[in-house]
């Protein structure tokens, strides 16, 4: 599992909390960098063999942004997670880096718990 959020110092709430519950329930690795680099992102998921990626949604979008090139579609995410990624940048994900399940929850911690 790869934890974009590093820049935060893992003191984000998804970072700090769901990222490790989740990898050390599972018995999984966490690889989290010291900071996000666009270009080092899919070496590091190849490197590592990364296969769940939690984002926020604008680094998706710099990825999105940097030039096509050759292997993009493949890779080994299966599942990416996180808030913040708009219908338009998820569509092109999709179309560019191919089938990954995404599990959007934008606005998950910012509801006020009201019933």
């Amino acid at each position: 599992m790869m934890c974009s959020i590093a820049a935060c110092r893992c003191t984000h709430g998804a970072a700090a909390t769901s990222v490790t519950s989740t990898a050390l329930r599972a018995g999984a690795a966490i690889v989290v960098r010291r900071k996000f680099s666009v270009r080092e992102f899919w070496k590091d998921v190849a490197r590592h063999r990364i296969s769940i990626f939690q984002y926020i949604g604008e680094i998706c979008r710099y990825l999105l942004n940097q030039p096509v090139r050759a292997g993009e579609r493949e890779h080994s995410l299966r599942c990416m997670l996180g808030a913040g990624l708009s219908p338009d940048s998820w569509q092109r994900w999709l179309e560019r880096f191919g089938p990954i399940q995404v599990f959007e929850g934008w606005g998950a911690t910012e509801a006020n718990g009201r019933r």
